[in-house]
């Protein structure tokens, strides 16, 4: 068993934003501590300048910017060491000059392995390593920091990974519709439409797949699904496509259900 000294502290980024040290939570109680901490993950392997962590932390502060920032990093450092001493002592939050930055050494982040992952899983192109989609499925969780949908400097980087993510289940999705159990597939398709529903270019294989294995019901389903998304809110034409993905598997598709604009069901 590893020396308390010599553990990591465990940074879970997809789905809901945890910390855990030594198999407990970690809590960071100032709000501003956190966005620190997020910006800094966002900014990994890479030096962040003080005045650029200042601007993007506190951007509509002006008198107080520099005492708002010390406090932040303070209460950062003191919730992630609570022994710690000096901030020049800090195992996690190094500074180099006038720039911080999370030490690659000592703080694990899930995203990163998880984006390691993906990487081997779609180099893989005649079969998939089973261990690397277990993995993959205890890795992906939800969406990155989903927790925190409006964090703007959280989004760009948050649509980078989650393109990343839906391209790796398409790819489980594909590589299990070859294979001797098809079946499996679904859970991936489901997953990648849970995530998007306007992923246009799965609905037909996913809907193709369901009728043969004669699962006409889900199938169905899944065919309202793309004409909601696709067609009503989209304005682009599918039901002739679906219509004849039924046909060439021996069943018959009929549009029967009131469709509206799902931006209007908000109102």
């Amino acid at each position: 068993m590893p020396e308390k000294d010599d553990l990591f502290l465990e940074i879970r980024t997809m789905g809901s934003f945890e910390i855990i040290y030594d198999h407990q939570p970690v809590t960071i109680k100032r709000s501003s501590s956190i966005r620190l901490l997020q910006f800094l993950i966002v900014n990994w392997g890479c030096g962040v300048n003080k005045e650029v962590l200042i601007d993007n932390i506190f951007p509509h502060e002006t008198a107080s910017q520099e005492n708002s920032f010390n406090v932040a990093l303070s209460v950062l450092r003191k919730s992630l060491e609570p022994s710690l001493k000096s901030g020049k002592d800090s195992k996690y939050i190094l500074r180099q000059k006038r720039s911080y930055l999370l030490n690659e050494d000592t703080v694990h982040l899930d995203v990163n392995e998880l984006l390691e992952v993906c990487d081997q899983i779609m180099n893989q192109a005649d079969s998939i390593d089973a261990d690397l989609i277990v993995r993959f499925n205890r890795l992906y969780r939800g969406e990155f920091m989903a927790d925190f949908p409006y964090e703007e400097f959280l989004g760009t980087e948050r649509q980078r990974i989650n393109r990343i993510c839906l391209d790796t289940l398409l790819h489980i999705a594909d590589h299990y519709r070859k294979s001797e159990t098809p079946a499996r597939s679904i859970e991936y398709y489901e997953r990648i439409l849970e995530s998007d529903p306007y992923y246009e270019a799965i609905y037909l294989d996913y809907i193709d797949l369901l009728l043969s294995l004669r699962t006409s019901h889900k199938a169905r389903d899944v065919a309202d699904k793309m004409v909601q998304f696709i067609e009503v809110d989209l304005g682009s034409p599918v039901t002739d496509q679906i219509e004849e993905v039924f046909r060439s598997n021996g069943f018959q598709y009929k549009r029967e259900r009131v469709y509206l604009q799902t931006s209007s069901l908000s109102l």
